[in-house]
Parts: structure tokens; C-alpha cells; sequence
């Protein structure tokens, strides 16, 4: 409870706007329009009263700029998303607090039963809140998709990411006395990057990266105070603590279900590290003074790793829960894992012969990885439906890991399906050429003559004016 009260009381700093010696701590958000010193430029507004007289009590009506949000907010998924979100990033706090306590007190295993059913929480809904995002920038954004590794997106799933990893290092800890050290630094971890991602979003440093990130506040030196009030102490508990915290000497045997557990949780950790450290990159521009520049196709650089981290963990999601804790002789495990994995190989290969990933612009090994992904992602729907009857006998109240597990690998086939398929229908037919830039490609994108119907795939379009004018 100190952890918490201490982070709310940190959060409190940021919203209590008030004058201290002449530095303003935090910024109110209740704070009426007429005591933000916003009026002081009234032609920028194109207001038609007169400053030096007294406000008309119906002075917001004459106000024209800023009445209601932009065009790409008005839809209802933003209504949505938004504090959803939030109580995501807000529950790291908890599985936080309970792994800085087992630090603090030296109590290193009472902690862990309490923190799992938070974590579990925590990593259902700050999920949801990241796929009712996905599904905004799909009907609002100019992604292309639902997903086009913007910063501000990353910089919600990498404490995911974390988090899902410290989940299953705890699973492993309460099953097998291993990984506790683990479980200690993703929980702590998940948390700071939640302030990390605030400090990315809100200081403004992301404000020419990313579609949607916020412009600068005026209080980065109080987002850079509130993240290393808490990075500092917490992962120096951690270093300090590091030699005392129970682990168990004998190795995991590589034939056991918390083997390739871990292995799985790692793969998840250091995928989380590539995609923030790629973020990153405008903080590394502004701190050492460079100018590196991002990939040219920066989408794909993502994409081109994280295809093979699909696969693994796919992979890994599939088998795992076929293997018992401890060891696992080899007849036990293909005696429950051969149906399965037939079944599988039906599945894959029908979709092969019935329905074709088409993205093939990026050359044949990447469309091969497709496939593979694709493939393992079948593995882990099957493998998963399939281990509630033959591991768990039917039982769906022990059934939690692999319905959770199902969701991932629809979520997973979903995903390489959609983002696999991306069809141009802009293409430039017109022969008009109007160069746009080195981030957009004039072939892929229709000039419009005002007034002139224009073939557009699947549909025909006029440009008839400007709604707005």
C-alpha cells in the first residue's frame, strides 16, 4: 500500500497545476478556458470581442477554433478505448507493488499468490484497451490496417508484452520453485515502461513519429522526475536483493513444461526490448544529439523479426502445455501431442489448397515465413481445444491457460490474415504524377480531378469538393 499511495500521490502532482515559486507543477485539466491564458491571443482564435473589456458571460460562443475534436476522433471507439486503456496501464501499479514489497521485506514468496490474479487482470484489460485501438486506427487512420507499429501503439504493447512474460515465470515459480528472479524483474519492469510510454506520449518527443501522440506540455522534467522516482529505487532494491531472492541451483530439465516456458517468456522479453528500443530512437536523436534516421520501410522492419518471434511463441504455446512439470518421458508426450499435430497438418494444408496469403512484395522467404506463421498459429488453436479434453479431461474450471491460449492463436491467425492481404486500391491510373515525399509512393496513390469520375478498384470515385470549405 506504500507503493501505491506513493504512485498516486505522484499522479496527483501531475493534474494539481499549481505555482510554486514561479514553476507550475502539473497541469489541470478542469481549468477553464478563460484562466489558461489561451484569450491573451485573440486574433490567433479569430474570437470578435475586445480583450480589455470584461468577458461576456457568452464568450465561448464567440470562440470558432476548437469547438469539437478532430475528424479522426469522432468515432466511438474513442469513447471506448481510451479508459479501458487506462485502467490497464493504471493495474500495473499493483503486481508492482507487490513484487517492490517482497524486495523491501525480504519476504520473497508470500507475495506471489496474491500478485497473480492482479496480473492476470491487469494483462486482460490493458489487451483489451490495445485491441480497441487496433480497431479505431483501422476505421480512422491512414495505416493501411489496424497496425503499422506507430510509437504511441508500441509504447502500449511492450509493457503487454512484459507483463504476459512475468505471468508465466510466476506460473512457473508457484509450479516449480524456478524463475522467481524473473518474475521479480518483468513485473517491475512492466510498471516502468508504463511510465516510459507516459513520458514517450506526453512530453512531445514523439510529436513528428507518431500520428497520434501528444504535443509537448511544458512539463517533461516532471515526466522525467516521475519515471526515475521510481526506476531508480525500484531496480536498485532489485540489484541489491538480486543474490537473496530463493532460486533453485539444479537446472530445468529441458524435457519439462517450465523449460520451454521460460524459453517462451525470454523470446516474449527480448522481442519487447527490440520493438522499444526501435521506438526509441527520436529520444536517442534528442539525447546524444544525432540524427539517425528511421527505416525507409519502417513497418517492415518490424515485421521481418517479429514474424519468426510469432513463430516461436506460437510454436511454444502449442507443445508447452503437453509437457508435465519437472520432466516428461518422450512416449507421454507424442502419445498426447501426435492427434493434435495431425490434425494440424489437415488444417494447414487446406487452407493452403483453398485460400492464398498474397503478400508477396517483400520477396518469397518472407512470404514462406508467412506461411510458417500461419501454420503455427493453426498448431496452437488446435493443439490448445485439443489439450482441455486430453490433459485436462474436460475440466474447463482447469481450462483458463489454454482457452486464453486459443484466444491468442485466433488472435495471432487473424492478424498474419488481414495484414497478409492488404490490397492497394489507389492505384495511380490517371498519369498524373505529383510527387509526394519519400514516404509515399505516387504509384499507390489516385490524384483526384475535381469533378472527373476515377476507377478506384472495386469503386469508382468523384472529388467533388472540400466538405469543410
Amino acid at each position: 500500500m506504500t507503493i501505491v499511495s506513493f504512485a498516486q500521490v505522484a499522479l496527483a502532482t501531475m493534474l494539481a497545476g499549481l505555482y510554486l515559486f514561479g514553476w507550475k507543477m502539473g497541469s489541470n485539466p478542469f481549468i477553464l478556458l478563460r484562466d489558461s491564458g489561451v484569450l491573451d491571443n485573440a486574433a490567433a482564435l479569430h474570437v470578435d470581442f475586445d480583450l480589455n473589456q470584461p468577458l461576456r458571460a457568452d464568450y465561448l460562443a464567440s470562440i470558432k477554433d476548437g469547438n469539437g475534436l478532430n475528424k479522426l476522433l469522432q468515432n466511438y471507439w474513442m469513447v471506448i478505448h481510451p479508459p479501458i486503456l487506462f485502467l490497464g496501464f493504471a493495474a500495473t501499479v499493483v503486481p508492482f507493488s507487490f513484487a517492490v514489497a517482497g524486495l523491501w521485506t525480504k519476504n520473497h514468496t508470500e507475495w506471489v499468490k496474491q500478485a497473480l490474479p492482479w496480473s492476470l487482470f491487469t494483462a486482460a484489460v490493458l489487451g483489451v484497451g490495445i485491441m480497441l485501438g487496433a480497431i479505431w486506427a483501422y476505421e480512422s487512420l491512414t495505416f493501411g490496417g489496424y497496425w503499422a507499429w506507430d510509437p504511441v501503439e508500441n509504447a502500449s504493447l511492450v509493457p503487454w508484452m512484459i507483463l504476459i512474460a512475468g505471468i508465466h515465470t510466476l506460473v512457473i515459480y508457484q509450479h516449480s520453485g524456478h524463475s522467481l528472479k524473473a518474475t521479480y524483474l518483468f513485473l517491475i519492469l512492466s510498471f516502468l515502461f508504463i511510465l516510459y510510454s507516459t513520458f514517450l506520449t506526453r512530453s512531445g518527443i514523439l510529436g513528428e513519429a507518431s500520428v497520434h501522440a501528444f504535443t509537448d506540455l511544458g512539463m517533461n522534467w516532471q515526466l522525467l522526475a516521475f519515471l526515475f522516482v521510481f526506476v531508480i529505487p525500484s531496480l536498485a532494491l532489485f540489484v541489491k536483493e538480486y543474490k537473496n531472492i530463493p532460486s533453485i541451483q539444479k537446472e530445468e530439465n529441458a524435457s519439462s513444461r517450465e523449460f520451454w516456458m521460460f524459453i517462451g517468456s525470454l523470446v516474449f522479453f527480448l522481442s519487447a526490448i527490440v520493438i522499444i528500443g526501435k521506438t526509441s530512437l527520436p529520444v536517442v536523436n534528442k539525447i546524444f544529439g544525432t540524427n539517425v534516421a528511421p527505416p525507409e520501410d519502417a513497418e517492415f522492419a518490424y515485421n521481418s523479426i517479429q514474424v519468426y518471434v510469432a513463430v516461436i511463441v506460437a510454436l511454444l504455446t502449442a507443445i508447452a502445455q503437453y509437457l508435465k512439470y519437472k520432466d516428461t518421458t518422450g512416449a507421454y508426450f507424442w502419445k498426447k501431442i501426435l492427434l493434435p499435430t495431425v490434425i494440424s497438418l489437415a488444417a494447414t494444408g487446406a487452407m493452403m489448397a483453398f485460400y492464398q496469403i498474397n503478400y508477396t512484395k517483400k520477396g518469397p522467404v518472407f512470404h514462406a515465413s508467412l506461411w510458417l506463421a500461419v501454420a503455427c498459429s493453426i498448431y496452437t488453436i488446435i493443439a490448445n481445444i485439443s489439450y482441455i479434453w486430453l490433459g485436462l479431461k474436460g475440466k474447463l474450471k482447469l481450462s483458463g491457460g489454454s482457452v486464453s491460449h486459443v484466444g491468442f492463436g485466433m488472435v495471432l491467425l487473424g492478424i498474419l490474415i488481414s495484414a497478409s492481404n492488404k490490397e492497394v486500391l489507389s492505384n495511380n491510373v490517371s498519369g498524373i504524377y505529383i510527387p509526394l515525399g519519400d514516404t509515399e509512393d505516387p504509384r499507390e496513390n489516385l490524384t483526384l480531378v475535381q469533378g472527373q469520375q476515377m476507377d478506384m478498384g472495386r469503386y469508382y470515385i468523384t472529388y467533388e469538393k472540400i466538405p469543410w470549405i
